[in-house]
């Protein structure tokens, strides 16, 4: 994704620095298993697998670069736009069961 600030504080060290907005332009969307990724491992998080980390891990440049070059290399056959119908479905479905529970 590439990310452009539009406004807001985006500073380190306050407890609102996630205050305002962002916009987000979307280069990939599409599903690369892990095992494609588990052998890229990152020494400032005890050489665990990148698919190990968590969300804001530090990922150097090398590796980010390998992440990179795979995501863009894979050759996928799905999303997450896959999905969505089927979660629609089960929402549906849930507050059907919720109405009739009720009368």
């Amino acid at each position: 994704a590439v990310v452009s600030t539009q406004s807001g504080h985006y500073g380190r060290g306050s407890q609102d620095k996630w205050k305002g907005k962002f916009d987000v332009k979307w280069i990939y969307v599409k599903d690369v298993p892990n095992n494609q990724l588990r052998h890229i491992k990152l020494e400032n998080n005890d050489n665990k697998p990148v698919t190990n980390s968590r969300d804001t891990q530090e990922v150097p440049r090398d590796k980010g670069l390998q992440l990179m070059r795979i995501i863009h290399d894979y050759k996928h056959s799905t999303s997450i736009f896959d999905d969505f119908g089927h979660y629609e479905k089960r929402k549906k479905y849930r507050l059907r069961l919720c109405v009739d529970t009720t009368a």
